[in-house]
């Protein structure tokens, strides 16, 4: 037919389109299936996706405005965000149709009649919460791959792990885009009372409808104490000093910045740098009394009664309600409530203090909404951790007031250390089912530090060798029947074994010995952890199915696998492995997850699965009767549970540190001071808190080091110190540098002078620190002052850059783009630059007395 177009002279494009129509005819197109698993998967991605090209301004339906930043720690704005999840409900209800309701969302963002962060929180508070679109199969979508084609220009993406320990060592874990995504669904799974219901009411419906909530508050404080004691195990094997609780009246001078990926893509316009910064002088009095008054309620060991705020045109009036007793018991649960917190029943007389300290530190910056502002962000700030490390500090009062007896409810049964073991190896050693054999010894653990693969990931990305734990125990002598165990699987650094914070959670779950059975050898691999994000495919040979009821679980929520090994050493860092074996007639623990973290985040329309306080048994202290102990020695006098070492081992050196303090004695300081050592008495020098600005220019300086500054007279022996750019800003490179004494007033040497190079550790290339490093010695040959020119190939990111304003200045010159080799006198050249603000050189030093 085609062929006899063609001889008729008709048009090929005419014959192109026949085909086309023909082949449609013959195999027409299945309609497109708009509740397909697929298909709605991807109308939620690209719901999340989407961002307007230019922030629009004006009104909105939640009342918050077009363009305006989202924070999921402000109350007013989860009420605002709350009530356009509701829109979504009802529009399910009436339709009973998830892609409706997607449709319908993104009509309302698309149309500029909602705030496109506020439907965003919105559409992932439905996906996660509506049972039919749990049924439909919708995911929250998991962390993009990093574009690869931005790390060439990411500056601020390689740390440089010399000299002292410095908290850019950390980037990577605060960055990893998998901890960041746990952090932000927890808080989706786990949203305060405001979207159970805008009345006071939210306590009687949580018992009945949403039962998994009922114990948000002492999963807020325990996941979090957990999320510190990884985090502060990590600083530990870096040499860094576990985190400090932020200070109320203290100021951070540095800020933060979480990189050059995260602010050139757009989805990102809404934050800004954290500049550095303090709390308002109102702010620290209100924060401090809402925590004398939690304390007061913690003291009485209840809390007081119910008050509402009425506001009228004149005032505000507290009025006491009937919506609970009159006081209810303090207790772990209710501490995290109030201090988070969880609703706004008691915040006139408690606040609202972890929220609402997130949004004070999130308002430090240019645009008043910086990374703490949103659950999304927050983990990537250092002042996050010092942050909840004060909120823990106060949600542990009421635990660490209490003791726990170990005997009480304890199974019979026997483990013993040799019965403990973390291997590489999927099966037991040989031997290991005979209990006359004791002579076994887990594996070396062993952890990586990979190259980044997600968004806004920096540095590199952790990962570890999988493990299995291999666990045997005995049934005691006494013992009848069968016996229904929970076992518990804990790890801590060796040198903290008897701090119970430092405990890290790695696993829980249930195993039953038969009423006929003596004892058991358990296996236990890793991907089984009740803490991480467990895939269904990971479940495959589960221990637990054979004794628990499968529940729908919060797929999505959970610890990354990716980090649950902390880091260890190249050396081997000591650990220890505790197991404890619980009465679970007691823990009353039916259920598991078919996915999800259980430990963390519970299961879909089920109570939390353990009746003992989270983090049992290193919830309170602990006592064997009325005998309180240290940990280690408790463990050791009970059958029931046992401590073994084990190693970790990670792929990483680091150099040896490089004194910070000490490093000036016996030398004097003769130049600029940056404010981070001792100061000389011998020379002028500067301070500022003012925010420096990390330079990324590079090229060859030049840095006049003015006679004026210099007071002693033996040039025959000196060092230069190079100055770091401080905590926070990370360490920059130093190529090919040299000392020479200037000639007159020109940017020549002096003829003739001796013109020695500058090394460190005898290597003329080096990195300079955040602590700044100071040169190998360098004979200079002059018994008098003389102005010097320090000059250096300076590569990015460079130093940095002080304000305007500042009171101090350097002369530098620079050549930004060399050409070829660049000569010693630099008088003539036409490409040289001038600075007053470029801060590499922190001083010149000589010996205390005469040689």
């Amino acid at each position: 037919m085609l062929a006899d177009l063609v001889k008729r002279g008709v048009k090929y494009a005419a014959i192109q389109d026949a085909s086309k129509q023909w082949e449609q005819i013959k195999n027409p197109t299945p309609p497109v299936d708009q509740n397909s698993k697929e298909n709605l998967q991807n109308k939620f991605e690209q719901i999340l996706d989407w961002y307007p090209d230019n922030e629009p301004e004006g009104e909105d339906m939640s009342g918050i405005g077009l363009g305006k930043p989202f924070s999921n720690f402000s109350i007013d704005h989860l009420t605002a965000g709350a009530s356009i999840a509701r829109l979504l409900f009802d529009k399910l209800d009436e339709t009973h149709d998830v892609a409706a309701v997607l449709e319908y969302a993104d009509i309302l963002q698309k149309s500029y009649k909602v705030n496109h962060h506020v439907l965003h929180w919105a559409v992932e508070v439905f996906v996660v919460h509506s049972k039919r679109a749990k049924s439909k199969g919708l995911q929250y979508p998991v962390p993009k791959p990093m574009d690869k084609s931005l790390i060439s220009n990411a500056a601020m993406t390689v740390t440089q792990r010399t000299g002292q320990p410095a908290e850019t060592w950390m980037n990577y874990w605060r960055n990893d885009a998998d901890l960041n995504y746990h952090h932000r669904h927890w808080h989706v799974v786990y949203v305060v009372g405001q979207l159970i219901g805008q009345n006071l009411n939210w306590f009687g419906r949580w018992r009945t409808e949403r039962p998994e909530l009922f114990r948000q508050g002492e999963l807020f404080g325990y996941m979090h104490a957990q999320m510190l004691a990884r985090y502060n195990a990590e600083r530990q094997s870096w040499r860094l000093p576990v985190v400090q609780a932020w200070q109320y009246n203290e100021r951070d001078p540095v800020g933060y910045n979480t990189g050059f990926e995260f602010h050139n893509d757009r989805r990102n316009r809404g934050f800004s740098p954290r500049l550095p910064g303090s709390f308002p002088d109102r702010e620290q009095t209100r924060f401090q009394r809402f925590e004398r008054a939690i304390m007061r309620a913690i003291n009485a060991d209840v809390l007081p009664p119910v008050v509402i705020g009425e506001t009228t045109r004149n005032h505000t009036l507290l009025t006491k309600i009937n919506l609970l007793d009159d006081y209810v018991a303090m207790d772990a649960n209710w501490a995290g409530h109030v201090i988070e917190a969880s609703s706004s029943t008691w915040q006139a007389q408690l606040g609202s203090i972890h929220n609402n300290g997130h949004g004070v530190i999130g308002s430090m910056s240019r645009s008043g909404s910086s990374y703490m502002s949103a659950t999304v962000t927050a983990m990537r700030d250092p002042i996050f951790y010092r942050w909840h490390k004060r909120i823990d500090n106060l949600w542990q009062e009421w635990s660490s007031r209490r003791v726990t007896d170990l005997q009480t409810d304890a199974p019979a049964v026997i483990i013993r250390p040799s019965d403990i073991i973390i291997s590489n190896n999927a099966n037991p050693p040989r031997g290991f089912n005979s209990f006359s054999n004791t002579n076994f010894q887990s594996d070396d653990l062993q952890t990586y530090l990979g190259p980044p693969q997600k968004r806004y990931e920096w540095d590199n990305k952790i990962s570890h060798q999988p493990f299995t734990y291999h666990i045997r125990f005995q049934r005691a002598s006494q013992a009848q029947g069968e016996l229904n165990l929970t076992v518990r699987i804990f790890i801590c650094p060796a040198s903290e074994s008897n701090n119970r914070l430092s405990w890290i959670e790695m696993d829980k779950f249930v195993y039953r010995l038969g009423a006929d059975a003596t004892s058991a050898v358990i296996s236990r691999p890793d991907r089984h952890s009740s803490v991480i994000k467990r895939e269904r495919s990971y479940m495959e040979g589960d221990v637990e199915e054979n004794f628990t009821t499968t529940a729908t679980g919060f797929c999505e929520c959970g610890w990354p696998y990716s980090m649950l090994l902390p880091r260890g050493t190249e050396q081997g860092e000591q650990w220890r492995l505790c197991v404890f074996l619980s009465d679970n007639n007691v823990d009353s623990i039916s259920v598991r997850s078919s996915c999800g973290s259980m430990s963390f985040c519970g299961s879909s329309g089920q109570a939390y699965p353990d009746r003992r306080m989270m983090g049992y048994p290193f919830a309170t202290r602990v006592s064997l009767g009325n005998n309180e102990m240290a940990i280690e020695n408790a463990m050791s006098a009970l059958q029931n549970a046992s401590i073994s070492s084990f190693i970790i081992k990670n792929n990483v050196t680091i150099s040896p540190p490089v004194p910070a303090v000490d490093a000036w004695s016996p030398w004097v300081q003769m130049a600029v001071d940056d404010g981070m050592n001792e100061t000389s008495t011998t020379v002028a020098s500067f301070r500022s808190d003012r925010f420096i600005i990390p330079s990324g220019a590079g090229g060859v300086f030049r840095i006049l080091i003015d006679d004026a500054a210099m007071t002693l007279t033996n040039f025959n022996t000196i060092r230069v110190r190079f100055q770091g750019r401080g905590e926070g800003f990370g360490a920059y490179g130093i190529l090919s540098a040299y000392v020479g004494v200037q000639r007159g007033n020109s940017l020549n040497l002096r003829q003739g002078s001796n013109r020695p190079p500058i090394t460190v550790n005898g290597q003329s290339s080096f990195t300079v620190p955040e602590t700044g490093i100071i040169s190998d010695e360098m004979n200079l040959g002059e018994s008098a002052p003389v102005d010097l020119f320090v000059t250096f190939t300076l590569q990015s990111p460079g130093c940095f850059l002080r304000p305007a304003d500042d009171i101090t200045s350097t002369s530098t010159y620079a050549i930004l783009q060399p050409t070829g080799d660049v000569p010693e006198n630099w008088q003539n050249l036409e490409d040289v630059r001038t600075s007053t603000a470029l801060y590499c050189i922190g001083g010149i030093m000589t010996p205390l007395s005469s040689t």
